[in-house]
C-alpha cells in the first residue's frame, strides 16, 4: 500500500497535478490525498479502474456549498463525458464532484457492473439539469453496498442513483444517512424516482434502501420508485423531510417520513413560525443549503429525536466538520449543524455569525 498525493501543479510521482493521473498510478488499498489551495479546477475525468482511498486535507476538502468564483478548494469538473468511470469499489471523502457536461446520459459516476462505494461528506452535483443525468448509474445489481453519508446532491437532470437490474442475484443496498438534497430529478427521473429510479424485468434480486434523517427535496414526482415487482425492492425511510410541490412517497415502509407532524421545508427565512426547518436562501446555481435559524426559530433539532434508525447512526460532526449542536443525542436533520441559534447567536463554522448570513452566495461565509 502506498501514499499519494494530488496538487495544483503536481508533477513528480507520487504527487499529481489530477486526480486521475494518480489514481492511473495506483494499485488497490493505496490511499490518495488532495492538498492544498486550487486556483483552477480539475477538469480530466477519471477512470476509476483500481480501488484506492481519496481524501482531501483541510484546504482542499469541500466548504459545504456548491463552488462559487473565487473559492480556493478543490473541485473535479470536467466539461463533457462522464466524471468517473468506474470498474473498481469507490472510497471518496470531502471532495467536490461537479459535471459542466451538457450531454445526454453524461454521468458523475458509470459503473459497468456493480460495485461497493462509500461517499462521506461530498459536494455532488451538475451546472445544469440535463436529461439522463445521474450520481450514480448501473445497469447491474449483485451484493454490494453503496452508502452516502452526509453528503449534499444538487441540480441533477434525472435520479441520484439510476440502478438497472441484470439478473445477477443477491442483494443490492443503498444507504442514505443524514444527507441531503436541492432540484433532484427536474428532467424526469426513471420510474419518477428522484432519489432511487429502479428500472428492470429481471427477477432474483434484491434492492434495499435504508434513509435517515435526511432533508429530500425533489422536482419529479416521487422519492423511490420502481417500474415493476422485479426485483423485490424494499425502501425503510425514517426521519426524513420531504419537500416537492407534488408527487406521493412511493415505496416508503414508515409513516415518520413526511410532513404530516405539521413541519415544513423552508429557504431564507421563516414564515410565521410554527414547526419549520430553515435552510439559507437558495436560488437556482448559487445557493447554501446550510441550516440556519433567524430570530423566530429553526426546529431542525426538533423533528425528531432518533440518533440511529434504519441501521444507520446521524455521525457526530456535519458535513464541514463541525460538531453538531444537540450533544445528546446529535440529530440535526439532515448533513448540516444547526448554525444560528435562535435570538441571532451561533457560529459559522467557528465565529461571529449575523444575519447577513441569510443571503445567497453573495452574502459574507
Amino acid at each position: 500500500m502506498s501514499a499519494r498525493t494530488v496538487n495544483q501543479g503536481g508533477t513528480t510521482p507520487p504527487d499529481y497535478g489530477s486526480l486521475n493521473a494518480a489514481v492511473a498510478d495506483s494499485t488497490a488499498a493505496d490511499t490518495i490525498e488532495i492538498q492544498g489551495t486550487w486556483s483552477a479546477d480539475d477538469t480530466t475525468g477519471v477512470t476509476w479502474d483500481v480501488a484506492v482511498i481519496v481524501t482531501a486535507d483541510s484546504s482542499a476538502k469541500q466548504i459545504g456549498r456548491p463552488f462559487q468564483s473565487g473559492d480556493t478548494h478543490y473541485r473535479l469538473r470536467p466539461t463533457s463525458g462522464h466524471v468517473f468511470t468506474v470498474t473498481a469499489d469507490v472510497d471518496l471523502t470531502n471532495i467536490d464532484v461537479q459535471s459542466e457536461s451538457s450531454g445526454v446520459s453524461d454521468e458523475l459516476f458509470r459503473a459497468a457492473a456493480n460495485y461497493n462505494a462509500t461517499f462521506t461528506n461530498c459536494m455532488l452535483g451538475f451546472t445544469g439539469n440535463v436529461d439522463q443525468q445521474d450520481v450514480w448509474y448501473c445497469e447491474a445489481t449483485g451484493t454490494k453496498t453503496l452508502n452516502f453519508i452526509q453528503c449534499f446532491f444538487y441540480d441533477v437532470g434525472r435520479s441520484i442513483v439510476d440502478q438497472w437490474n441484470g439478473g445477477e442475484g443477491g442483494t443490492f443496498t443503498i444507504n442514505f444517512n443524514s444527507c441531503g438534497s436541492y432540484n433532484i430529478g427536474a428532467n424526469g427521473a426513471r420510474e419518477d424516482g428522484s432519489w432511487g429510479g429502479f428500472a428492470t424485468t429481471a427477477s432474483g434480486d434484491t434492492i434495499d434502501v435504508n434513509a435517515h434523517n435526511c432533508l429530500m427535496h425533489h422536482s419529479d414526482v416521487n422519492v423511490f420508485a420502481a417500474s415493476s415487482s422485479n426485483p423485490t425492492i424494499n425502501v425503510d425511510g425514517h426521519y426524513c423531510l420531504i419537500s416537492t410541490a407534488s408527487g406521493s412517497l412511493a415505496l416508503f415502509t414508515d409513516t415518520e417520513v413526511d410532513t404530516g407532524s405539521g413541519y415544513s421545508y423552508v429557504w431564507g427565512t421563516t414564515t410565521a413560525g410554527g414547526l419549520e426547518v430553515l435552510l439559507t436562501n437558495l436560488t437556482s446555481g448559487t445557493y447554501n443549503p446550510a441550516l440556519v435559524d433567524d430570530t423566530t426559530n429553526n426546529d431542525a433539532q426538533t423533528f425528531h429525536t432518533t440518533v440511529t434508525s434504519a441501521g444507520l447512526t446521524i455521525p457526530t460532526l456535519d458535513i464541514i466538520g463541525q460538531e453538531r449542536d444537540k450533544a445528546a443525542p446529535s440529530f440535526d436533520v439532515g448533513p448540516y449543524a444547526l448554525t444560528l441559534a435562535a435570538g441571532g447567536a451561533g457560529t459559522w463554522p467557528k465565529g461571529p455569525l449575523s444575519r447577513l448570513f441569510l443571503t445567497p452566495f453573495g452574502g459574507p461565509i
